[in-house]
């Protein structure tokens, strides 16, 4: 079969019609001839496809066009493989809070700054077993001598404090009046400085002012103790601040308690009840049952502040 001529006609207004004819490769057999409109000549019409795929072969873009095809699709199927089912909720792993503290409150953390005291204690022994110096501490109270245990081994019996060992000479004579031995020694609490985990910044505040106007009024009674006969107006004007302090310490039980500090709360009632007590004891001019309540408000005040509060 003869390879099939197109007739283009270029110019109708030459003198002489031009004609250029373009051979293509051999049709397939879905092409279809149809009469030209002069009746002279016939055209042969191809497809659309296959004049599209002449386009693209003469533009040399066919393969290249096949080859980014493939990748784009093999791409894709790579991806859905590769994440498929990734593309859920993220996982949420929550932190437990550290022991002893509430889930609200465990990571906050105020800044407080509590004051220490330097004094002089009288020991009046020291026991391996808190049992022996429990037993130990009844006998003296027959003797009219409020003991208390410092320590968690060996245990220490303290009856007395006073600011330095000269101020505590009145307690000396009446100690060797009821024929109990003793040693005075250094008794220092160190202050503090850090944080309270479980209370913000307001809460930490109070806190402090709360555990540092407790001592400051433990200081107060304890140089009224030391007086030989206390006056009713000095033992008034500790009953008056005392009222104040006591009200302080109370919201801040409630708050160690809600910080999930049940144990420090506990202490911080501690100190309430010793300062009452101190304060009642010398309205009734007993010397040594008052010094015996300071004494035990001192280290109550010691192991408070050490397990409270996080040093910085």
């Amino acid at each position: 079969m003869d390879n099939p001529k197109i007739t283009v006609q270029v110019s109708s207004h030459a003198a002489k019609p031009v004609v250029e004819t373009t051979s293509i490769q051999e049709a397939p057999a879905s092409f279809h001839t149809l009469p030209s409109r002069t009746g002279r000549s016939r055209d042969t019409v191809a497809p659309a496809w296959w004049q599209t795929l002449l386009q693209m072969k003469n533009m040399n873009i066919l393969i290249p066009f096949t080859l980014a095809t493939l990748t784009g699709v093999l791409l894709g199927i790579c991806m859905l493989v590769l994440f498929r089912g990734q593309a859920g909720e993220a996982a949420v792993h929550p932190v437990p809070p550290a022991t002893g503290t509430s889930t609200t409150t465990a990571q906050v953390q105020g800044m407080v700054d509590v004051q220490g005291i330097s004094l002089y204690a009288w020991q009046v022994g020291v026991f391996q077993e808190k049992s022996a110096a429990e037993n130990e501490q009844a006998k003296l109270k027959t003797q009219g001598v409020a003991a208390a245990i410092r320590g968690t081994g060996p245990y220490s019996l303290y009856a007395a404090v006073a600011p330095d060992k000269q101020a505590g000479a009145g307690l000396e004579r009446l100690l060797k009046d009821r024929k109990v031995n003793y040693y005075a020694k250094p008794f220092p609490i160190t202050a503090r400085k850090g944080t309270i985990t479980g209370l913000d910044a307001a809460g930490a505040k109070a806190a402090a002012d709360s555990l540092n106007g407790a001592l400051d009024l433990a200081h107060d009674v304890l140089l009224v103790a030391l007086q030989t006969k206390p006056s009713a107006e000095s033992v008034g004007n500790l009953q008056t601040q005392l009222a104040a302090t006591e009200e302080k310490l109370t919201e801040l039980e409630v708050a160690l308690t809600k910080a999930a500090h049940p144990d420090q709360a506990q202490q911080v009632k501690a100190l309430a009840d010793d300062l009452s007590e101190a304060v009642k004891q010398l309205g009734q001019a007993q010397t040594l049952p008052a010094q015996g309540q300071l004494t035990a408000f001192f280290i109550t005040y010691e192991n408070l502040i050490g397990h409270l509060v996080n040093s910085q």
